[in-house]
Parts: structure tokens; C-alpha cells; sequence
């Protein structure tokens, strides 16, 4: 997935070689989600880490969102240049294969699957006095924790929040899978 696409512009008075080198990156971003001021710094990483951590900061200006932090992460879950979801990209005709390792780059056929469905809202717990009459009802324990919903197609699954927000990435491991699952009867 292409997600952004633009341009980044240095800090004028900061060299970035220098400062990049020092744990911390200020630049300007052009894209076409991506605005305005922002900067990177180094963190100090947690025991047994590996990857080195680092965090990107919005700079308060004309682009800043404060009372919508997560605007990006929520809004945008689509390509810029094809607006397909990582789900249809995954179950799509079409796969990118870099010339790396070795292989001819380019695109490659793959047969198409079916995407997983589009996210359709659960139906929450609900306080009651009594418990329903008759015996036309199930129970569900609620446990502390997240509530995540899968929808799979052949080869590619979804995680969704049961406010409608993708979590694949959060759950790569169960979305990796749950894309192996075979298909309901």
C-alpha cells in the first residue's frame, strides 16, 4: 500500500545529516495526508529491543489537528494511488514483487480471491433488570480487554474494532492466521 505520497523539505536552519545523527529529525511534509510541520526524535529503547525506536511528533501550525490526534490512522486506511484497504490489496489480481533477492521485479498475476467483508457493526451488551424469557438467546461473557472482530476472505483477513477501525496491524499474528482459516459452510 502506497499511503501517502509527497514531498519532505528539511528544516531550514538544521542540517539533517547532523541532526539525524544526534537522535532528532525536524522537516516539513507535502503530501497528500501528510502537512505541515513535523518531528522525529530518537527513543531510548526498552530492554531486550532490538530495532531501534523512534517517534514522529506533529508540530503545532495551520495543519495540526488537536482535538482529532488520530484523524490519519482512522480516516485514511486506503492507497492513495489505487484506494483499495489492505485487505483488497492483499486478496487482489495483482502483486508487486521487488527486485530483490535475486527475482524479476514487476508485477505478477495472482489469481484473485474474495476480500473479506466490509466491517457491519456488532451488537453490544446491553443492561437489563432480568434475563430474557425463553431459551431463544445466547450469553456472552465480557471479559476485560479488546473486542475484535475477523472477517476473512480467501487469503486475507481483517481486524476490526467493534467501532469499525482496522487493527490488522496491531494484530498482525491473528490476522496472519485467520487468513488461513478455511471458509464457512
Amino acid at each position: 500500500m502506497l499511503w501517502d505520497h509527497g514531498r519532505w523539505i528539511p528544516h531550514p536552519d538544521k542540517d539533517p545529516r547532523k541532526t539525524l545523527e544526534e537522535g532528532h529529525l525536524h522537516f516539513t511534509l507535502e503530501g497528500e495526508r501528510m502537512r505541515g510541520e513535523w518531528v522525529m526524535f530518537r527513543l531510548k529503547p526498552k530492554p531486550g529491543e532490538k530495532a531501534e525506536p523512534w517517534m514522529l511528533k506533529k508540530v503545532t501550525d495551520e495543519f495540526a489537528n488537536p482535538d482529532n490526534g488520530e484523524e490519519l490512522v482512522d480516516e485514511f486506511t486506503t492507497s492513495v494511488t489505487t484506494d483499495r484497504t489492505m485487505a483488497e490489496i492483499a486478496s487482489g489480481s495483482e502483486v508487486w514483487r521487488s527486485n530483490r533477492g535475486g527475482q524479476k521485479g514487476g508485477r505478477a498475476k495472482k489469481k484473485a480471491s474474495e476480500a473479506p467483508p466490509p466491517f457491519q457493526s456488532p451488537q453490544l451488551a446491553t443492561l437489563v433488570d432480568e434475563v430474557p424469557p425463553g431459551s431463544n438467546w445466547l450469553f456472552e461473557y465480557k471479559y476485560d480487554g479488546y473486542r475484535l472482530l475477523i472477517a476473512t476472505g480467501s487469503g486475507a483477513a481483517t481486524a476490526w474494532t467493534r467501532n469499525g477501525k482496522d487493527w490488522s496491524d496491531k494484530f498482525r499474528a491473528l490476522v496472519k492466521a485467520a487468513a488461513h482459516l478455511p471458509p464457512a459452510a
